[in-house]
C-alpha cells in the first residue's frame, strides 16, 4: 500500500499523491473555488475544504464524491477527520467550527 500525500490548489483541484514516487494517482475536480485545506482519513476517504463555502468527502480510490456540506457563512479554512474517520471537522472564516458526518454530509455534535 503506497504511502499518500493530499494537497489542495488554487486552480480548484485537489490531488492524490505516491510518496515514494512523486506521481499524482488522482485530480479530485468539483469545487467552484479554491482548495485552502485537505484531510485523508486511514479508510481511504479525502476531506476537502474549500472557498466556495463547502467542504466534501471523497472516495480516494474511485474519485467520487460521498458528501457535501454547506452549512459555513463563508470560506471553509479546515477540515480534518476524526480518528474512526466517520466525522469530519471543518472550520470557516466566519469563526465556526462544524462537525458532519462523512457518509452523509448531516451536521452532528460532538461526543
Amino acid at each position: 500500500v503506497p504511502q499518500l500525500i493530499a494537497t489542495g490548489s488554487k486552480d480548484r483541484t485537489a490531488r492524490v499523491w505516491d510518496a515514494s514516487s512523486g506521481k499524482c494517482l488522482r485530480v479530485f475536480e468539483g469545487h467552484l473555488d479554491a482548495v485552502n485545506a485537505v484531510s485523508l482519513s486511514s479508510g481511504g476517504l479525502l476531506a476537502t475544504a474549500s472557498s466556495d463555502s463547502t467542504a466534501k468527502v471523497w472516495a480516494v480510490c474511485s474519485g467520487r464524491t460521498i458528501s457535501s456540506f454547506a452549512e459555513h457563512g463563508g470560506e471553509v479554512m479546515a477540515a480534518a477527520f476524526s480518528q474512526c474517520g466517520s466525522r469530519v471537522l471543518t472550520g470557516g472564516d466566519e469563526g465556526l467550527a462544524l462537525v458532519w458526518a462523512a457518509a452523509d454530509g448531516r451536521a452532528t455534535r460532538p461526543g
